[in-house]
């Protein structure tokens, strides 16, 4: 049990990254959405949504992870992302 237990360490502190990059982009988001309100720029910046998809799936791509699953992911995270900028 203790080769299992190592693994599931490592999962533990690789969730904590996770959480915490997140906690990071969600700061930058507020920022945008703070430049976005005073410049009257709409929230939604559809080419841009575009741009991040591609550049996370070509990512997903090059780790050998499926692209379609890491876009359903994005998907959650700009939806949040864009509540977090109103």
């Amino acid at each position: 049990m203790g080769e299992l237990e190592e693994y599931r360490r490592k999962i533990d502190r690789t969730d904590s990254e996770i959480v915490r990059l997140l906690a990071e982009r969600m700061r930058e988001v507020k920022k945008i959405g703070r430049l976005k309100r005073e410049n009257s720029l709409p929230v939604i910046d559809e080419e841009r949504e575009r741009q991040v998809y591609r550049r996370v799936m070509e990512i997903a791509r090059e780790y050998g992870l499926c692209p379609e699953h890491i876009r359903d992911i994005y998907r959650v995270i700009i939806n949040d992302s864009r509540k977090a900028e109103r």
